[in-house]
């Protein structure tokens, strides 16, 4: 069951997307999370003939986990839907690869443009991520870049918040509703910290190990040569028991040093010092009147 409120602003999605639709064929930045998911199977749920107005496509990034593209695909399959997807490599980008605090602006302005491209290349008249009413309380620079292109963000516009999206997808009967979030592999390093395809490399695996040792939440913050490890706090006794397996996988991938967080799992632990991004979404109704 969800609660009148979050209805409420389903509702006001359904009739938000319906005027999107209504303007032509439309493309979704797809990432195979829960909030892009959502948005992605509301707008099949809108039109007769998803095939021919709805158009995901798919950023294939360096800075991305290999594995989200083959879920990306079969989520796509289940919809009927072709997955179109748009390949960038970001560490070709100097400034991307200092990893400054406003990398996050620099990624989204790079792989949105290309993202542009093919969408008006698809004929798309409009473009759609799934940015929530959430991310406009935490640093999240790449906001301002989509503001820039032109990318609008429905869930964002309705109020929705990630609970409420979870649940909604949990309706829906869609896999990924309580998948956990899986933002870009450049946020596991201190800012400053060059970035570079062997250390995100040696990142994902340590994450994708601590996942297959049946860990939910995990992240790997990186500081130099030292690997730090975020659970949840429910898990921090299970991973002290594994230590003899933790420990010897981790400096296999080069870290000397192997530390578990004793305050757990945080989203975008190395932003704390950061402020809320100072800019306000751009979730106008105006195009759509």
């Amino acid at each position: 069951m969800i609660s009148k409120e979050t209805s409420d602003k389903e509702a006001q999605l359904k009739l938000l997307l319906q005027k999107i639709l209504n303007k032509g064929p439309t493309a979704v930045a797809f990432s195979g999370g829960v909030d892009s998911s959502l948005l992605l199977k509301e707008l099949t749920l809108e039109v007769k003939d998803p095939q021919s107005q709805i158009f995901p496509i798919y950023l294939k990034s360096t800075l991305n986990p290999k594995e989200d593209l083959e879920l990306c695909e079969q989520f796509c399959q289940s919809l009927k839907l072709k997955l179109n997807v748009v390949e960038q490599d970001e560490l070709i980008n100097e400034e991307i690869v200092n990893n400054p605090p406003n990398r996050c602006y620099l990624c989204k302005k790079d792989l949105f443009l290309k993202l542009k491209e093919k969408a008006q290349a698809l004929n798309c008249q409009s473009i759609l991520d799934g940015t929530n009413d959430d991310d406009r309380f935490q640093f999240r620079p790449g906001l301002k870049a989509l503001s820039e292109l032109g990318i609008l963000s429905p869930l964002g516009l309705c109020g929705l918040k990630k609970a409420e999206i979870r649940s909604l997808a949990s309706i829906l009967n869609l896999k990924v509703s309580h998948k956990p979030s899986s933002p870009c592999l450049a946020t596991r390093f201190a800012y400053g910290e060059k970035l570079s395809k062997k250390r995100l490399e040696s990142v994902a695996l340590c994450e994708n190990f601590l996942k297959e040792l049946g860990f939910y939440n995990v992240r790997v913050r990186v500081h130099q040569d030292l690997a730090r490890i975020e659970l949840d706090l429910k898990s921090l006794n299970e991973a002290l028991k594994l230590n003899e397996r933790i420990v010897p996988f981790f400096k296999t991938q080069g870290f000397l040093y192997v530390t578990l967080d004793l305050e757990g799992f945080r989203s975008g632990s190395f932003d704390l010092k950061q402020k809320a991004y100072d800019f306000k979404i751009p979730f106008d109704l105006k195009p759509f009147s």
